[in-house]
């Protein structure tokens, strides 16, 4: 039995100060259910929050939230 593999990707969109230009950056690309037997919300968010700490970032100081619209995402 092998089980799939589910992945998050959170990104940062940005006003750069020198051009004005938007720009995208993908943060990380971590594995969900490395360790966790589930993708569901508790795990996401604890995966996320982790991340972001170990850049130095806080969910509190982001402006929004793009999904592709499933449950566990957007509640």
């Amino acid at each position: 039995m092998s089980l799939s593999r589910k992945w998050l990707s959170p990104s940062s969109s940005f006003s750069t100060t020198k051009t004005g230009n938007i720009e995208m950056s993908f943060l990380v690309i971590e594995d969900v259910l490395k360790n966790s037997t589930s993708a569901n919300a508790e795990t996401i968010f604890t995966v996320l929050t982790t991340q972001l700490n170990k850049l130095g970032l806080e969910v509190k100081d982001s402006s929004s939230l793009i999904s592709d619209g499933v449950a566990v995402m957007t509640g």
